[in-house]
């Protein structure tokens, strides 16, 4: 497990598709490209296999699932499991509520994590 104070913050990531602050959508979700979530989804999110795409759940988000990814970033909050096959960063205020499986994991100070397990690097 490692510690960082100086991650990007999500902000500065260009993200084409997500979900609006002040929204909230009930679905499951598979995407391609970088996709950031500032409102509410209640359901699954996937990357599609050998994807690079960047799965973000900015400050004012909430996501209600699972998710699944090769980057995952967190400001917001997540009730599920989180699965990356490369890296999941808990920023400053981040919580998540549910397993977090990754070969790293970089928790800033004032994130929240319940039940971290650490996947094998390959």
């Amino acid at each position: 497990m490692n510690t960082s104070q100086e991650n990007p913050p999500i902000e500065k990531i260009l993200f084409i598709n997500g979900i609006k602050a002040g929204d909230e959508e009930k679905s499951h979700l598979t995407v391609s490209d970088h996709f950031l979530i500032q409102g509410v989804l209640n359901g699954d999110i996937n990357s599609t296999p050998n994807s690079k795409a960047i799965i973000a759940v900015g400050k004012q988000g909430l996501v209600r699932g699972n998710i699944t990814g090769f980057i995952v970033l967190i400001e917001g909050m997540v009730e599920g499991d989180i699965t990356a096959t490369n890296l999941i960063e808990l920023h400053s205020g981040g919580i998540v509520i549910g397993e977090v499986n990754s070969p790293e994991l970089i928790l800033e100070p004032g994130s929240i994590s319940f039940r971290y397990r650490q996947k094998n690097k390959r």
